[in-house]
């Protein structure tokens, strides 16, 4: 799925906010914390809010630039999101 596709997704959820980073970070570190053995987990992510596919993680988190009205991230603006694959 394109980060495209990923936000558009996200941006249907209205009646959910959505994350920021340090609270995406606190509850991967709770979980972490609870559930020790999720260490040697795979990273998974839906295709959708209903979670009718996954795909593995296999990039590396990557900061850019998010412009809501493009739907895009892209670099060599001012950075203000991450891109967690």
């Amino acid at each position: 799925m394109k980060f495209k596709e990923y936000v558009d997704n996200l941006n249907k959820l209205s009646d959910r906010p959505c994350l920021k980073f340090k609270e995406y970070v606190d509850n991967l570190n709770k979980l972490l914390s609870d559930r020790p053995e999720t260490a040697q987990f795979d990273v998974v992510i839906s295709k959708d809010d209903e979670g009718n596919g996954y795909n593995l993680v296999c990039y590396s988190p990557s900061v850019g630039n998010y412009d809501s009205k493009e739907k895009e991230n892209s670099s060599g603006r001012i950075s203000n999101a991450v891109c967690v694959n």
